[in-house]
């Protein structure tokens, strides 16, 4: 929590996940109207990640709660054992923006993104404030 990125990676970061919420409530819609279906299994699977999701979310914040301030919200970290259900709807929402054709084209830019992220925090913020010498 002591090193962080300029705001405008945390800018970046919203303005992806705001597409993708948007996605998400794009698919929602498409089902409700039957304009597309998932198997049984599917939709299984995704119902039981939200229940995971919102357990897990739940849980954290009471947790984090009595032990410190209503005031704040937990880290991120915390939503760990939730991470794959939030990254499973998060490509999701972003798939259901695109054309079939371009969705193979997702995975790698989604991939190539987070790369060139970890790769610029770690050299540009994480490493520097470590060994810089003015830390400590």
């Amino acid at each position: 929590m002591n090193v962080r990125l300029d705001s405008y990676w945390y800018d970046v970061l919203l303005g992806v996940s705001l597409l993708s919420l948007l996605g998400l409530l794009h698919l929602g819609i498409r089902l409700a109207m039957r304009k597309e279906r998932l198997e049984a299994w599917q939709a299984k699977v995704l119902a039981l990640y939200l229940v995971w999701t919102a357990l897990v979310v739940v849980i954290t914040y009471v947790q984090y709660t009595a032990e410190f301030s209503v005031s704040s919200f937990p880290q991120g970290r915390y939503l760990f054992p939730a991470l794959v259900p939030i990254a499973t709807y998060f490509a999701l929402g972003l798939k259901s923006l695109l054309p079939r054709a371009w969705q193979p084209a997702l995975i790698v830019t989604l991939l190539a993104g987070l790369f060139l992220l970890d790769t610029l925090a770690l050299g540009l913020n994480i490493v520097p404030f470590y060994y810089s010498g003015e830390n400590g």
